[in-house]
C-alpha cells in the first residue's frame, strides 16, 4: 500500500485537532469561500467525499480548494511537502481548478477577443486532469464545477470567431461530452442527454467526426440505461456511419450495437459484431496517436468486460464470468476502485448469482461495497442493494448473505460516523474512509 503523503496526514490531523467531523470541515470550507466561489462549489455531501479522498492522499487539493483549506485552518503551509502528488491523482489532478488557470478562464470569459491557442491548450489540460480525478473520486463532486466551467465556455463561444474558434469548439465539445457522462453516472439522465446534444452541436460545427460519433453513441448508452433497446441499437449504428471516426471510437459503438442485439434476441449478430470490435480495438492500439483523448480508458481488457455484458443477456453466464475476471485483472491498480470499474464488479457479482455461486457473488459484492464507500457512488450503492435483495430472496438464511449484510451495514455506519461525528479526543493520523 502506498505511503500516505505528509500533506494528507496533516489535513486529517489538523481537522481532528480542532474536533471537526468531515461534515464540519466541508462547512468550514464553504464558509471560507467568497460569494463568487461559493455558488460554484459542490454540495456538502460531495465535499465530504472529496475531503475523505484528500485525507487518503488520492490527490492533492488544488486551485480554490487549496486556498480554502489555507483560510479555514489559517495555515499557509497546510499542503506543503511530498512534491504535490498523491497516490492516484498524480500530476493530472494538479491541473484541476488550478488558481492561475481558473483566472485565465475568467479573463478569457470577460475578454473573448483575447483568447489564443495557449489558452485553448490550457483548457484541454484542465479537462484531461478532471477526467483522471473522476476516476479517483467518482462523478458527483465534479458535476457543479464542470457546469460552471461550461457556462464560461458557452459565454466565450458567443463572441469568439476566426482561427481560434475551431480549437475552442473542439475543447468545448469534449467538455460537454464529459458533463454528459458525469450527469449520466449520477442518475441525471435528462440533463446528460442535453449535454450530449450540446457536444454533438459543437462537434458538428467544427467537423470533429470522433466527437459526433461519440455523442451519438453516448445517447445510445443513455437509452441502454433507460431500458430502451430500440434507440440504443439505432444510435449505436448511427455512430458507426460517421465518416472519419477513429478505430477506437468505432469499436465502442460496435460493441454497444452487439449488446443491443443481445438484448433484442438477435444472437447470430452478437459475436460477429464483437469480433469486429476486437479488430478495431487492436487497430486502435497500434495507432494510439490517432485516437481521441477521451477514450484513454479503452483497451482489449475493457472490451472483454463489455463482451461479458452482451453474453449475460444471452444467458452465457460462465463465459461472461470468465471475461469479467479477465478484464478486471487487467485494470490498472490506480483505477481498480474507480466508479466505472465498480460497475463491472457488480456485473460480476450478478453473473455469479445467476450461476448459483452465492459465495463468489458475495465476494464480488464486498469489493463493490469498497468502491461505493471510496467514491460515494450512489449508483454503485443502489446496484449493491439490489444485488443484496436478490441474494436474500434466492438464498434466504445463507451465511454468505448474512455476511454481506454485515459488510454493507459496517460500511454505512463507518461512513456516517466518520463524516458526521467529531473524532475522539487526541486521535489523529491514519487514512480510513
Amino acid at each position: 500500500m502506498s505511503k500516505i503523503p505528509a500533506w494528507a496526514v496533516r489535513l486529517r490531523a489538523e481537522r481532528e485537532e480542532r474536533g471537526w467531523s468531515r461534515l464540519k470541515m466541508a462547512q468550514r470550507l464553504v464558509e471560507a469561500a467568497d460569494d463568487g466561489d461559493r455558488i460554484r462549489m459542490p454540495t456538502l455531501e460531495s465535499l465530504v467525499r472529496m475531503i475523505r479522498s484528500w485525507e487518503r492522499g488520492d490527490h492533492r487539493p488544488s486551485g480554490i480548494y487549496a486556498a480554502l483549506y489555507r483560510r479555514a485552518f489559517g495555515r499557509a503551509d497546510i499542503l506543503d511537502g511530498d512534491g504535490g502528488e498523491g497516490k492516484a491523482g498524480g500530476g493530472a489532478a494538479a491541473t484541476v481548478l488550478d488558481p492561475e488557470m481558473e483566472e485565465r478562464m475568467l479573463f478569457a470569459a470577460r475578454r473573448p477577443s483575447r483568447i489564443d491557442r495557449p489558452v485553448v491548450d490550457s483548457l484541454a489540460a484542465v479537462l484531461a486532469g478532471q477526467r483522471r480525478v473522476e476516476d479517483a473520486i467518482g462523478s458527483e463532486p465534479l458535476v457543479a464545477p464542470v457546469r460552471a466551467q461550461l457556462d464560461m465556455l458557452d459565454g466565450m463561444l458567443v463572441d469568439v470567431a476566426g482561427r481560434v474558434r475551431p480549437p475552442l469548439l473542439d475543447v468545448a465539445s469534449q467538455w460537454a461530452q464529459f458533463a454528459g457522462w458525469l450527469h449520466a453516472a449520477t442518475g441525471r439522465h435528462g440533463e446528460a442527454g442535453l449535454w450530449y446534444e450540446r457536444a454533438l452541436l459543437w462537434a458538428s460545427e467544427v467537423g470533429n467526426a470522433d466527437m459526433v460519433a461519440t455523442a451519438l453513441n453516448m445517447k445510445g448508452h443513455l437509452a441502454w440505461l433507460a431500458g430502451k433497446p430500440g434507440p440504443m441499437l439505432g444510435l449505436s449504428q448511427a455512430a458507426q456511419r460517421e465518416r472519419g471516426s477513429s478505430d477506437g471510437v468505432l469499436a465502442l459503438a460496435v460493441q454497444q450495437e452487439a449488446r443491443a442485439l443481445a438484448i433484442v434476441g438477435e444472437a447470430d449478430g452478437v459475436d460477429r459484431k464483437l469480433d469486429q470490435a476486437v479488430e478495431l480495438t487492436l487497430s486502435a492500439a497500434a495507432r494510439p496517436d490517432d485516437q481521441p483523448p477521451w477514450i484513454y480508458f479503452f483497451n482489449t481488457g475493457m472490451l472483454s468486460m463489455q463482451r461479458a455484458l452482451a453474453y449475460r443477456y444471452l444467458g452465457r453466464y460462465e463465459a461472461a464470468a470468465e471475461l469479467l475476471r479477465e478484464g478486471l485483472s487487467r485494470v490498472a491498480p490506480d483505477l481498480r476502485h474507480s466508479e466505472w470499474v465498480g460497475s463491472y464488479v457488480v456485473d460480476l457479482a450478478l453473473t455469479y448469482a445467476a450461476m448459483g455461486a452465492v459465495s463468489d457473488a458475495v465476494a464480488s459484492a464486498r469489493e463493490a461495497v469498497t468502491v461505493a464507500s471510496k467514491t460515494g457512488s450512489e449508483r454503485i450503492w443502489s446496484r449493491v442493494r439490489g444485488l443484496r435483495q436478490r441474494l436474500a430472496r434466492e438464498w434466504a438464511g445463507s451465511p454468505a448473505v448474512a455476511e454481506l449484510d454485515e459488510v454493507i451495514r459496517a460500511a454505512a455506519d463507518a461512513g456516517r460516523a466518520d463524516d458526521e461525528a467529531p473524532p475522539p479526543h487526541g486521535e489523529t493520523g491514519g487514512a480510513d474512509g
